[in-house]
C-alpha cells in the first residue's frame, strides 16, 4: 500500500463522521472520503451483520473498493468516515490490520432523534423495512433489494430468525435499536484492538475538550489550533436546523431498549445538550 496510512472513522451517523471528513478535507496531504462508495459496502455490511453473507464474500467487497482506494492514493493518509463500516469492523481489521480507528460515539437521544426527524425516507421507513422482511421471509423468491440505502438497515436477527420482538418495533423504537446495536459494535471493536492506533472518542468531547480533539489532529500530523474546535460547535450536515427533543413516550421507548448502552457509554449520567444552529 505504498506509503498510504488509512484511517477509519466510524460511528452510527449522526455522530459526527459528516464533519470529520469534511474537515480533514482542508487539509492538501491528506484525502478524505464521508461514506465512500457508501451503497457498495452497505448492503453486504448490513447482511453480514444480519448473518446473511458468508464473511469471504464481504472481505473481497472491502478489498475491491477500501483496499484498492488506498492503494492507489497519492496522499499520505487515506480518510473515510462512515456509518455503514460500523457493521465490519473485524473484517477492516483483517484487511488493514495497521491502520488507524476512531469510534465515534454520541447521545443516542441526540441521533435517534436526528434520524428520526430528518431521514423519514432513508432511516426504517415502513416500505423499506417491509421490503426487507419479504426477501428475508421469501427463501430466494423475490429479488434481492436494490442496493439503495433506503433498503439496508439491520433487522434483528434470532438464531436466523427474525425478531418477534423487532417486528412489533414502530419506525422510532427501530432507530432505538439501531443506535444501540452500532455503539455494541463499536464497543467489540474497542475491547478487540489489533495495534495501538485505536481510540473511542464522544462527538461532544471534540468541541469542548482541545485535548480529544489534538487526539484526532495528531493521527494525521496536524499541529492542534484553537480555531479548529469552532469547526465542530456548529453542525454541517443538517437538513433542518431545529433540535427535536423526544416525547415523553419516545423517552420510555428509548431508555427500553438502549438503557443499557446509554449506561456503557456514560450518557446516562450526562445532562443532554441543546445543539446551536
Amino acid at each position: 500500500m505504498k506509503d498510504t496510512t488509512p484511517i477509519f472513522f466510524i460511528g452510527s451517523g449522526r455522530c459526527g463522521t459528516y464533519s470529520i471528513a469534511q474537515f480533514f478535507q482542508k487539509f492538501s496531504h491528506i484525502d478524505s472520503h464521508h461514506e465512500y462508495c457508501f451503497e457498495q459496502i452497505l448492503r453486504p455490511a448490513v447482511l453480514y451483520k444480519m448473518g446473511l453473507v458468508e464473511r469471504d464474500y464481504v472481505k473481497k467487497t472491502v478489498i475491491d473498493i477500501h483496499l484498492s482506494a488506498v492503494y492507489y492514493s497519492d496522499s499520505p493518509y487515506w480518510i473515510d468516515s462512515s456509518n455503514a463500516l460500523v457493521w465490519i469492523i473485524d473484517i477492516l481489521k483483517e484487511v488493514f490490520p495497521a491502520a488507524k480507528y476512531v469510534y465515534l460515539t454520541r447521545d443516542g437521544r441526540k441521533v435517534v432523534s436526528s434520524f428520526f426527524h430528518k431521514f423519514t425516507d432513508l432511516m426504517y421507513s415502513d416500505s423499506a423495512v417491509n421490503a426487507l422482511i419479504k426477501w428475508i421471509s421469501s427463501k430466494d423468491q423475490v429479488p434481492l433489494p436494490p442496493p439503495d440505502k433506503k433498503y439496508w438497515r439491520p433487522l434483528a436477527m434470532e438464531r436466523g430468525l427474525l425478531s418477534d420482538a423487532f417486528l412489533n418495533y414502530n419506525r422510532f423504537q427501530r432507530l432505538c435499536y439501531y443506535w444501540a446495536e452500532a455503539n455494541k459494535e463499536l464497543l467489540k471493536g474497542k475491547e478487540n484492538p489489533i495495534n495501538s492506533n485505536e481510540m473511542m472518542i464522544k462527538f461532544e468531547d471534540i468541541y469542548s475538550k482541545p485535548k480529544q480533539l489534538s487526539k484526532i489532529t495528531d493521527l494525521v500530523g496536524i499541529e492542534m489550533k484553537e480555531e479548529y474546535i469552532d469547526f465542530f460547535k456548529r453542525p454541517i450536515n443538517v437538513h433542518v436546523p431545529i433540535n427535536y427533543p423526544l416525547s415523553e413516550m419516545q423517552e420510555k421507548q428509548f431508555h427500553d431498549i438502549a438503557d443499557d448502552m446509554m449506561n456503557q457509554l456514560g450518557y446516562n449520567t450526562q445532562k443532554e445538550y441543546n445543539v446551536e444552529y
